[in-house]
């Protein structure tokens, strides 16, 4: 029965030239180390925990003061960069009740006027967790039919699924980024030091299967494992 489903949906591509995607990326780092929920930067300073799980990549950061000292993180001199375009994590300015996307980058405001702190103080042998931007990439990984996949099938405990897996490079990924984060033990940022992690997709899971939230539920557990709505 699902294969017939999934035939239905290709064959509906084929018709109308438009269908929609349904792709689950894999992300991987140089310098982070992977767990089973999030990558972890550590240093005798600090430790920071990402993950990207969710639709779009939401960016979660989270900060931990290993010191006896406050750290203090300046949103505003951090940034997700994106080639050679810079995000910041705070700009001084926002909307109520929208949504932007520019690019790869997606903010979005509930409607509270509350703008968040441009400089987040962590308390000694404590933390912070933010979530200010999500990636947003759909229209980057829109690009796949360009590359060459394998089709394979993938069990979960919530049955099988025929999905194309592409798998890439730091070089020939489609989308790679770096997350930039500056911080001082002064309040005033002076003797600031700055930590910057670089991120690629490693790995893609593009299917046309209706019941995509199914075999995410399969994936998030994953280690940086995001998915995206995409038209073909």
């Amino acid at each position: 029965m699902r294969l017939s489903i999934y035939v239905f949906a290709l064959l509906s591509c084929l018709a109308f030239s438009r269908c929609t995607a349904y792709q689950f990326a894999t992300l991987s780092s140089a310098e982070a180390s992977g767990s089973t929920e999030e990558y972890i930067v550590e240093t005798d300073t600090l430790l920071i925990r990402y993950s990207f799980q969710g639709e779009g990549a939401p960016v979660l950061v989270h900060i931990e003061n290993k010191l006896n000292q406050p750290l203090y993180i300046d949103w505003s001199r951090s940034a997700l960069v994106v080639g050679n375009e810079t995000f910041p994590y705070w700009r001084d300015a926002y909307d109520i009740n929208t949504v932007s996307q520019h690019y790869y980058i997606s903010t979005t405001t509930t409607g509270v006027a509350e703008r968040p702190d441009r400089i987040s103080f962590i308390a000694p042998r404590a933390f912070v967790e933010s979530t200010r931007l999500a990636l947003a990439p759909g229209s980057s990984l829109s690009a796949l039919r360009t590359t060459e996949a394998r089709r394979v099938i993938r069990r979960s405990p919530y049955g099988s699924y025929r999905v194309s897996l592409y798998a890439f490079t730091e070089d020939n990924s489609p989308l790679a980024f770096r997350s930039y984060l500056t911080l001082s033990t002064q309040m005033d940022g002076s003797a600031s030091f700055a930590v910057d992690t670089h991120f690629w997709v490693s790995q893609v899971l593009q299917t046309l299967e209706p019941m995509y939230r199914q075999l995410y539920r399969s994936l998030e557990q994953k280690p940086f494992t995001f998915y995206s709505v995409t038209v073909l």
